[in-house]
């Protein structure tokens, strides 16, 4: 509990004191005036904070040292502009001015989702490389080829930098995930609040239950680290703050410009929302005839996707990996081409599976229905989802041809919310990579068929004590939540619930591999419960035993020097087995 609220206050008080530095520096280069709420203010930190820390990451690791050093520049900002203080006493005082209901209502969300994030689900990535990538991070400066250990460490996402640097391990003793629960905590009061001001507003109203549902269909991934929560819960706001405000495609140019091309460094399924930021920016110079606003975000797009493309080449050898079609470097360390075509290969096929699993599996409903409620609740969202995206045009075409036109903006955004789920559907269609542009279509899809209708009556009646039941309704599922897992968790790890958040525990089959007479790493055959052994490698891969989650045995891996510092390469001697074996494994169907 003390650590994921000491979480939530130190990542949001350093995110808010980075974005409100960008702001200030965008609005005096460019003399502009745009200003922003604060779960922008905190996107915009998130972004411009990569600078700095992949800079760093060449030379340091990203350890407690890192974050006093940005604490004590926070700090030393907040003292000298006082505009930090003001923020919090913004939050202050617009909760100050809630009815009571509305203040039950905001304190029991908050709750609610802090009650689910106190119990680290295990799952299948974040035990797998996440936890390892990010303490590599903690513990050494980026690493040449590192990627030949563990081909996922090359996907290098911006994620795990700052999971690194606000892990809090040297505090508490585990890792605390708390960066995806801090933005939806602040965008979730910032639903609330525009929903209240406005009385029940239906269009509001239907934001917060968009809002909800995204909560409650990737619940388990704010429980742990995951690279798909920020860039969809980012994708899906910057969506719907723009069909609910077309206007602020003017007024926010800097939000709307930076964030989708930052969300790429954490997650390449957001890749089609860079022609929002585009387009934004074609339309801007067109219309204003002012270059410097557009100057000064390019220069800062940059620096985070050069610097993110430098660490990729150092990790991996690759300019984006695994697009090994783009080989234009020539390093010892490069990860085998054969290793990238079979992790392409997987990520495609594993995605094509979760496609079509809810439809294969709902059959057995009952089964759920008994057993895995949940995963039944997932299952009937995600074709929920798939079902409503596949009738939306109809609807959209109905609008723009037998409607009185309104504003543009919304069709264009719609446009490129289809263009971001073909892209989806034929790279990866796992539904984890796409939910803001699958939740962002259906909402665009809502609000442009109610824009002409007339407010509901119901919400401005009713909406306080409808909002009232459904938080306590949600607050009681989180209680159940915490009751279930706490009856199924062994006595010394309630002991620590109140510090930290219950962990997936440690490794219980761990070998010691000495690489080097001086260095060494944990080899199991398990894949969770690897927050505390560090280094960590599974024994399985080519060219032996393929196993489709370890892709390259330790075996063929070497290192550069004498120390984890120097890198890795795979051994010369492997490389015709491997790409053999890759040539004859892509061809099959996977299964």
């Amino acid at each position: 509990m003390i650590a994921i609220i000491t979480g939530w206050v130190i990542i949001s008080f350093v995110l808010l004191s980075f974005g409100d530095m960008a702001v200030r520096l965008y609005n005096k280069l460019c003399k502009q005036k745009e200003e922003y709420n604060i779960p922008e203010i905190i996107m915009l930190g998130m972004c411009f904070i990569l600078i700095p820390l992949s800079l760093i990451s060449f030379w340091f690791p990203l350890n407690k040292y890192i974050l006093i050093a940005i604490m004590s520049v926070c700090i030393f900002y907040t003292l000298k502009q006082k505009r930090i203080i003001s923020y919090y006493e913004d939050i202050k005082a617009a909760f100050s001015r809630f009815t009571l209901t509305q203040k039950l209502i905001t304190t029991g969300a908050v709750l609610s989702v802090f009650f689910y994030v106190l119990w680290q689900v295990p799952i299948f990535d974040s035990s797998f490389y996440h936890h390892q990538n990010i303490r590599w991070n903690e513990e050494y400066p980026v690493i040449p080829g590192l990627g030949n250990l563990e081909d996922r460490f090359s996907f290098n996402s911006n994620y795990f930098l700052l999971s690194s640097v606000f892990s809090f391990r040297f505090l508490f003793g585990e890792p605390v995930y708390a960066l995806q629960s801090t933005i939806f905590v602040c965008i979730l009061f910032w639903t609330l609040k525009e929903t209240f001001i406005s009385n029940y507003r239906t269009m509001n109203v239907i934001l917060l239950c968009f809002f909800i549902i995204f909560f409650f269909v990737n619940k388990i991934y704010f429980t742990n680290s995951s690279t798909d929560i920020i860039p969809n819960l980012c994708s899906f706001y910057i969506i719907s703050k723009i069909t609910l405000h077309p206007d602020c495609l003017k007024k926010n140019f800097l939000f709307i410009t930076v964030l989708p091309f930052c969300l790429i460094t954490f997650k390449l399924s957001v890749f089609p929302l860079v022609l929002l930021s585009l387009l934004t920016s074609i339309v801007y110079i067109k219309q204003k005839n002012i270059y410097y606003p557009v100057l000064f975000t390019s220069v800062f797009l940059f620096c985070v996707i050069g610097l993110w493309c430098v660490r990729n080449i150092i990790v991996s050898g690759y300019l984006i990996y695994p697009m090994h079609e783009i080989d234009i470097f020539s390093v010892d360390w490069k990860v085998p081409e054969a290793i990238s075509k079979i992790e392409r290969w997987i990520v495609h096929g594993y995605g094509d599976i979760a496609f079509y699993e809810p439809f294969r599996e709902l059959k057995y409903y009952e089964y759920f229905f008994i057993d895995q409620k949940y995963r039944l609740f997932g299952y009937l969202f995600n074709i929920a989802g798939v079902f409503l995206v596949c009738i939306s045009p109809v609807f959209i075409i109905y609008s723009l041809f037998w409607r009185k036109k309104g504003c543009i903006v919304p069709y264009i955004l719609y446009l490129i919310c289809l263009s971001g789920i073909l892209y989806w559907y034929i790279s990866a269609p796992d539904y984890r990579f796409s939910n803001g542009f699958i939740w962002g279509t259906i909402f665009i899809t809502v609000i442009i068929m109610l824009n002409k209708k007339e407010e509901i009556n119901f919400w401005n009646k009713y909406g306080s004590i409808t909002f009232m039941i459904a938080t306590t309704l949600i607050f009681l599922l989180s209680i159940k939540n915490t009751f279930n897992l706490y009856h199924s968790t062994t006595p010394d790890k309630l002991n620590t619930i109140y510090i930290y958040p219950y962990s997936s525990g440690t490794l219980s089959n761990v070998e010691v591999y000495k690489i080097n007479d001086d260095s060494a790493f944990y080899l199991t055959d398990e894949i969770e419960g690897s927050n505390n052994e560090f280094p960590v490698i599974v024994r399985s891969g080519l060219p032996d035993l393929f196993y489709r989650n370890k892709i390259q045995n330790y075996k063929t891996v070497e290192m550069r020097g004498t120390s984890f510092k120097d890198g890795f390469r795979t051994k010369a001697k492997y490389i015709n087995q491997l790409n053999q074996k890759a040539d004859s494994i892509v061809l099959t169907k996977f299964e």
